[in-house]
């Protein structure tokens, strides 16, 4: 059995199936007992093929990655790495870049941005057990993020962070109003 079905199915297993033994029976049960846990299989058979060779294979990641944009408003590069226990936990407006390397246990809120500056070469690594907030954005090139970190809701990332830190950007309580004449 080759490498990318046997972290396609660690990957079911720890997202739909709540770490229960991977079989297609529970896979079809939970999917259609639990439709919020659809999105899982469709972007994990969508990863599957796009890891595959052959035209038809990266044609098809391509059609089920359009697909999920387009039915749960979330947009993940099917380049992007992404470890066992991924958790969306709102679907809308998620965008995580293919340059990704996410480590388990990733847990990701609404409108929330993963991207790079533009550099090419570029590399986003977030560690083990990282959970980012609402309508953060974490952009920048070659970016490392340790484990057990947490970012807070509307926090702009543009830095390194250290292992087992909370980060957020502080916010100002200060309403200012201009008048236009």
């Amino acid at each position: 059995m080759n490498d990318n079905y046997l972290h396609f199915k660690r990957c079911i297993s720890a997202e739909m199936l709540n770490k229960r033994k991977f079989t297609w029976r529970r896979v079809i049960h939970r999917y259609w007992s639990l439709p919020n846990k659809r999105f899982y299989l469709w972007w994990r058979l969508a990863e599957l093929f796009f890891s595959c060779d052959g035209a038809i294979s990266k044609w098809a990641a391509r059609y089920l990655n359009r697909k999920i944009m387009k039915n749960f408003n979330t947009e993940i590069g099917l380049g992007a790495k992404i470890a066992p226990g991924f958790k969306v936990v709102h679907f809308q407006g998620v965008v995580i870049t293919d340059c990704c390397n996410i480590g388990e246990n990733f847990t990701i809120r609404q409108n929330t941005t993963i991207g790079i500056k533009g550099e090419t070469s570029a590399m986003i690594r977030i560690g083990n057990n990282v959970t980012v907030g609402a309508n953060s954005c974490i952009l920048a090139d070659n970016i490392n993020i340790g484990d057990n970190v947490v970012i807070g809701a509307m926090s702009f990332i543009g830095k390194d962070i250290p292992p087992n830190t909370t980060v957020y950007t502080e916010k100002t309580n200060k309403l200012i109003l201009k008048e236009i004449n």
